[in-house]
């Protein structure tokens, strides 16, 4: 089944290898273009796990906090446990608050969210980050 997400309309059955149709009416496509996509890696507390990189889709117009509520419905974390960070040369350049807009977020950033041990809108002055260290690793040929 194949379902818009804008005006609900949806498909049961196509040929496959034929062109799939969807209807969609002006709303819809009025409504594609007040949506991002968002390429971000999310950097889960268990040390022996992998990074997960996510594309999120989410209004132009959204708080991080909805960013992170959508990142949380992927990945089954509490959204009041992930901090979203922007990452420019190794270093953490800006860690984003829970009511900034993702406007403030670029195509370029590199966006990583971190999962906490915490709760992080509890308590502003206090942050639990988890500290990805990632090496570079130059081959050298003798």
């Amino acid at each position: 089944i194949l379902r818009c997400k804008g005006c609900e309309n949806q498909t049961f059955s196509f040929k496959v290898f034929d062109c799939l149709r969807l209807p969609f009416n002006s709303t819809c496509l009025r409504k594609g273009n007040d949506f991002r996509t968002i390429k971000i890696t999310l950097v889960v507390i268990d040390p022996l796990s992998k990074l997960i990189t996510l594309e999120v889709v989410t209004k132009k117009t959204a708080l991080i906090s909805e960013l992170c509520h959508e990142v949380s419905a992927m990945s089954g974390i509490d959204s009041d446990k992930l901090v979203v960070c922007d990452v420019y040369s190794h270093r953490f350049h800006k860690i984003f608050a829970h009511d900034e807009r993702v406007t403030s977020i670029t195509d370029r950033d590199d966006i990583f969210i971190f999962e906490t041990p915490i709760n992080c809108t509890n308590d502003p002055n206090t942050i639990c980050l988890p500290v990805y260290n990632r090496e570079l690793r130059l081959n050298k040929y003798t």
